[in-house]
This record gives structure tokens, sequence and C-alpha cells, in this order.
């Protein structure tokens, strides 16, 4: 309990330290576009593997053997295609936010769709991280989960919003490494304490319970989600310049796949030495952790707790930015703080009334990934050369993020797959709509 309370007196520490330097919008928001490739790797690498991603991998693994590894995988895919064709481009843009980007490259209103596909998105996978607080502190506590879910959510939210992007960059560094450590540290302890090999079936990149179907899904709606990112973007915005962006996101590529086969590793061990365990969210958090011993437990709660907030603290600043700049039109610090808040306990609303993590953050993901992936990446690749067409670019984001509602919905995973293929063809079409520029432009 000491430990805990220490962890998030620690945050709290970090984002008043912040709150006094900030001097306006740019220093808030986009950590005045200063930083070095490492920090922002790291950033990107801790924003990706949150704890609901990590419970859920090792949840996955258990029932499905290696295909889990998909999870973050498919991200990692994302990350190489982003890295190769997309990060210097979007850095060279020097937007603020996805849907200012999104503004000027599909037209302004856009602009508005787009912010308003991500807000409600966002909130889901913040609320999927609230979740994941209460069910890692819960079998070790012993308090009621939503007293957990409550108290966590205040001090996550206080601080992401006193210390804004340069605080929770800086956090983010050492969080990821924390969380690292503890995983290897896990994974070591497990397979040298009782060796175990998994089996031929388990090591199968798609089986009868992770069907080629589902391969294809999660590589265009979860791997799509990492190539176009508003969360990602805005770590992107703050690199120095073009090639900086290019480097980290390239580099924390390979850091999200190779900690993927470590998660998926310990969901596999589970599995051979564990059987039985009703709950794949409680693998980890209670059937795992209760094997190691005391210190090593430690280092896991406090290791999945530094990856919730790296990735529920992101995923706050970029909502309520997004409100602020994008949706109000409007630039004030205290406004983006204000928003923060606010989403943060929308979050943890959602998150008392739906405490299912992997649903969540694949209702959320499809959503944004039909209506918001495709037309940006399109109109990324043929930017400087193409533009798209506004209206063709609107009812790229439309259409696409109606099918992805239509999607969750119904339970039809061929709608999501359907709804980016026709937000991508309906952009596509508004670019040869569009206006050509000249090659000096």
């Amino acid at each position: 309990m000491v430990w805990v309370l220490g962890f998030f007196a620690l945050l709290l520490i970090a984002g008043l330290l912040e709150r006094g330097r900030i001097t306006g919008f740019g220093e808030y928001l986009l950590a005045g576009r200063r930083q070095s490739a490492g920090v922002v790797g790291f950033s990107l690498m801790a924003s990706c593997i949150g704890g609901s991603a990590t419970v859920g991998v090792v949840g996955m693994a258990y029932t499905a053997g290696l295909p889990a590894w998909w999870w973050l995988g498919s991200g990692a895919l994302g990350l190489i295609v982003l890295g190769c064709f997309l990060a210097r481009k979007l850095r060279a843009l020097e937007a603020n936010t996805l849907p200012d980007l999104a503004g000027a490259l599909l037209g302004q209103r856009s602009r508005i769709a787009v912010a308003l596909v991500i807000a409600p998105a966002w909130i889901g996978i913040t609320a999927a991280q609230f979740v994941t607080i209460a069910k890692i502190l819960h079998p070790m506590l012993g308090v009621d989960q939503t007293a957990i879910l409550a108290a966590c959510a205040l001090t996550v939210t206080a601080y992401a919003a006193m210390g804004g992007q340069i605080s929770v960059l800086k956090t983010d560094v050492w969080q990821f490494l924390f969380l690292s450590a503890a995983l290897i540290a896990t994974a070591a302890y497990l397979y040298a304490t009782h060796p175990v090999w998994p089996t031929r079936a388990q090591l199968t990149l798609v089986n009868a319970h992770f069907p080629p179907g589902r391969l294809l899904y999660f590589l265009v709606i979860m791997g799509g989600s990492y190539v176009v990112c508003p969360m990602l973007f805005s770590r992107l915005f703050t690199a120095r310049s073009p090639q900086t962006a290019r480097r980290a996101t390239l580099g924390s590529a390979i850091g999200l796949a190779l900690m993927s086969l470590v998660i998926a590793a310990i969901g596999l061990w589970a599995a051979q030495v564990l059987p039985g365990v009703a709950d794949p969210d409680k693998v980890l958090t209670g059937a795992v952790a209760g094997l190691l011993p005391t210190p090593l437990r430690v280092l896991l709660v406090l290791g999945l707790l530094a990856a919730v907030t790296s990735s529920a603290d992101s995923c706050l600043i970029t909502v309520g930015s997004i409100v602020e700049h994008d949706l109000l039109r409007r630039r004030r610090v205290k406004g983006i703080r204000f928003h923060v808040l606010l989403c943060g306990l929308l979050s943890a609303f959602l998150a008392w009334g739906r405490p299912d993590i992997i649903g969540l953050l694949l209702q959320a993901t499809t959503i944004f990934t039909c209506g918001v992936v495709a037309p940006v990446a399109v109109a990324l690749l043929a930017w400087p050369r193409w533009t798209v067409h506004p209206a063709w670019g609107t009812a790229a984001v439309v259409l696409g993020g109606s099918m992805g509602v239509w999607s969750c919905a119904s339970g039809q995973d061929l709608a999501a797959l359907a709804g980016v293929l026709a937000s991508g063809l309906l952009t596509l079409v508004g670019t040869l709509r569009g206006q050509r520029r000249s090659t000096a432009a």
C-alpha cells in the first residue's frame, strides 16, 4: 500500500513541478517542439504498452497462445509503416493535433468530423486504463474496486491536467524502463522456477482461438490505429525535426515487438502451469502475481501502474487538447486543463459501468480506425503533390466512422474492414478530384 501511495505521490509532484514552468499553449501541448529521438521514442513505447494491453495480452496468450502477440505486434508493424512513410511529413506540417492535421489535408469540415470521432473513442480507451488500475490493485490491496478506480482516476487526471505534455514525456521514460524491468524479471523468474515449453499448438500464429479472419482484423484495425493515432502523433509533434520523428518511430517499433514477445511468454507459461483460471484478465494480476516473491510482486504491480498511467495521461491530454483546440477553436492552457479533468471524470464513469478491458479497447479502436486512419494516411501519402477535395474528405470520415459504429453494434468484423476500405477509396477519389500542386510546393 505504501509503495502505491508513493508512486501516485511522485506523479502529482511531477505534475506540480512542471505546472509552474509552462509558459503557454506551445509548451503545454507540444513541449516546445524540441524533444530528442530518445525521449520521443520511449514515450511512444510507454503510450503503446498500457496496462490494459499488458493484462489483455497475457490473458489472450493464456487462452489463444502466441497469436496474442499480434495485439502489440500489429502495432509494431503499424509503427514501421508510420516511420517509413508518414512520420517526417506529419512533423513537417507542424500541426498541433491530429484533427488540426486532418483539417490541413482534408479540409476544415473534416477537422470537426475527425475531432468528433476521436474524442469519444479516446475517452473509451482511457476508461479501459482505469479499469486496469482497479484490476491490478484490487487483488493486492483488498480494497473495493470502485473505490480504487475513483481514487486512481482522480490522481492520474489531476497529474495530467497540471503537467501537460512535457511532464508526460519526462515521466514516460522512467515509466517504460520500470515496466520493462518488471515484465522481463517476472518472465525470467517464472521460467527459471517452473521451466516449461509451450506446446506446438500454442506457438502457431493463427489457430482455432485466433483464426485468419481475426488476424486480418488485427492487422487492419489494430495496426491501422498505430499508423494514424492522435496520441502517437501528439508525441511526434514534439520532436525537434522531421528526421527525429522518423528515428523515434522506427526505434519504438522494434521495442514494441520485443516487449510483446515478453508479455505473451508470461501468458504462455501460465497456460501450462496454472490451468483453470476463469477470468483471463486476472491471469497476470491474480494467478501469476500470487506466485511471485514479495519484492518482485511489488515491482510488477508498480510496473503495471506505470504502464497504465503512461497511457491514460496521454489519452486525457489528447482528448482535452482536441476539445479545446479543434472543437472550441481556442488555445487556452486553462481550457485544456478543464477538459482534461472533465474527460477524466467521464472515463471513470464509463469504466465503472463497463469493466471489460478488451471490449472497450476494440470498440474504441474500431470506430477510430474506420473513420480516420485511411483518410489521413492517404492524404499524407499524397501530400505535398496532391490535395484532397474537402467534400470527399469529409464524406470519407463520416462514412468510415459510421461503418465502425455499425461494426461495434452488430459484432461484424467485416463491417469494420469494409469501413476502412470505403473511407480509403473515398479519400483516393477525393485526391483525384482535388488539385495537383507544383513540385516546388
